[in-house]
């Protein structure tokens, strides 16, 4: 995703959160910053994942996963009204092959109440 297009996606006031795998860095090893949104990252430099979330009232974002530069849990919890709701995303980048990943998964707990996004480098039917 060109920088131009994730400024445009920041733009628009629908879009509260984006997932991107191997993000563009800057000359730092920094991934780009969105005005009015938090940045995730699995590792401060050189991240393969980043997460960004809108700054919204009643949205809480609590990072509760990282491994390696390639694998980034969020947790998110959402009150209003007096309701409030919880899920976790994954943000997962398997370097080069499905195999990382395939390693990683059976170690870590992985809520009811959550949506696991990436690129897996599962290149076939496994």
């Amino acid at each position: 995703m060109t920088i131009s297009a994730l400024q445009d996606f920041a733009r628009k006031n629908e879009n509260l959160i984006c997932l991107l795998q191997e993000p563009w860095i800057d000359r730092h090893g920094h991934p780009p910053t969105l005005p009015d949104f938090d940045t995730f990252s699995p590792t401060p430099l050189k991240p393969k994942c980043v997460t960004y979330v809108h700054r919204t009232p009643g949205l809480t974002v609590v990072m509760t996963l990282t491994a390696q530069d390639s694998f980034l849990g969020t947790t998110i919890t959402s009150t209003q009204n007096s309701k409030t709701t919880t899920f976790t995303l994954f943000n997962f980048y398997s370097p080069d092959r499905p195999e990382p990943v395939a390693r990683l998964l059976p170690t870590i707990p992985v809520p009811k109440e959550c949506i696991l996004m990436g690129d897996l480098n599962a290149h076939h039917a496994w």
